[in-house]
């Protein structure tokens, strides 16, 4: 009888020591999913920062596109406005001229022949004015 018993106590011992197995494994189990799920917790989040990165960069690029269309904007307006400085420059010289041109024509009828001869000048047959030679006589 004795030895029943012990061997009975001996089986429930080893039954306390598998249930006590189980639940370390169970429990390890558990470790290793929560490690699991913050690994995965940590992947996304390193990728939403990696989209967030890739997100302002392309934000960033167009910033700067749009600045560089802003400045060849503003080129384009200074070089046109450089282009209509010049063409009116040109137009007040080409009035410049054309006035003086007037005036010479003005002043070549005011100076008749007769004035031109009491100045010591004779128109000769090519219009051009010659000293006369008078004074080597």
């Amino acid at each position: 009888k004795k030895k029943k018993k012990k061997k009975k106590k001996k089986k429930k011992k080893k039954k306390k020591k598998k249930e006590e197995e189980e639940e370390e494994e169970e429990e390890e189990e558990e470790e290793e999913e929560e490690e699991e799920e913050e690994e995965e917790e940590e992947e996304e989040e390193e990728e939403e920062e990696e989209e967030e990165e890739e997100e302002e960069e392309e934000e960033e690029e167009e910033e700067e596109e749009e600045e560089e269309e802003e400045e060849e904007e503003e080129e384009e307006e200074e070089e046109e406005e450089e282009e209509e400085e010049e063409e009116e420059e040109e137009e007040e010289e080409e009035e410049e001229e054309e006035e003086e041109e007037e005036e010479e024509e003005e002043e070549e009828e005011e100076e008749t022949p007769l004035a031109a001869a009491e100045e010591g000048k004779v128109e000769d047959d090519d219009g051009e004015e010659e000293e006369e030679k008078e004074e080597c006589h």
